[in-house]
């Protein structure tokens, strides 16, 4: 009897050792966490043409709107994000795309004045500001450097054949 004995002390031990680790690493805790609201980023956002979602951080950024539609892609690329859809209304741009670790963007984009625009930038359900100001820093450096070369879909392939003379 002295053996079982032994094995069920153990077995209470190891289960309370189990319990108490499950309760002090919060698994047990189911309570709501609150999410705190984000600082808006400039304290005068520009009046957005469309509304905005909740907790979205909004930039001014110096460039044009002819460029801003693939400049979006190219900074997304460059930040390996995924473009999933890009729409364009009257000097508003709206994309949507998704961030390597599964997380969704939600990007607006509008013309303020001649040589600025607006961007308002929202990462996952309630925003991600650090990845959020990283986006509007890798737009900012996109819209600085040179243009996407257009093609104009004139592109011919050289002959297969080279020609008699």
């Amino acid at each position: 009897m002295a053996v079982s004995r032994n094995n069920f002390s153990l077995a209470v031990a190891r289960l309370s050792v189990c319990l108490l680790v499950w309760f002090v690493t919060g698994c047990a805790n189911d309570l709501p966490v609150p999410v705190q609201p984000l600082t808006p980023v400039i304290s005068n956002p520009p009046v957005a043409p469309a509304p905005l979602l909740e907790n979205m951080s909004v930039f001014e950024l110096p460039g044009s709107f002819d460029r801003l539609k693939a400049d979006l892609e190219r900074a997304m690329n460059r930040q390996e994000w995924v473009l999933l859809n890009q729409t364009v209304e009257s000097k508003v741009i709206r994309a949507e795309g998704v961030l390597p670790d599964n997380r969704h963007a939600w990007i607006i984009a509008w013309q303020t004045t001649e040589k600025e625009i607006a961007l308002a930038v929202r990462v996952g359900l309630y925003g991600d500001e650090e990845r959020e100001r990283l986006y509007a820093a890798r737009l900012k450096q996109v819209l600085a450097g040179k243009p996407k070369p257009k093609r104009n879909w004139s592109f011919e392939l050289p002959p297969l054949l080279p020609e008699k003379q």
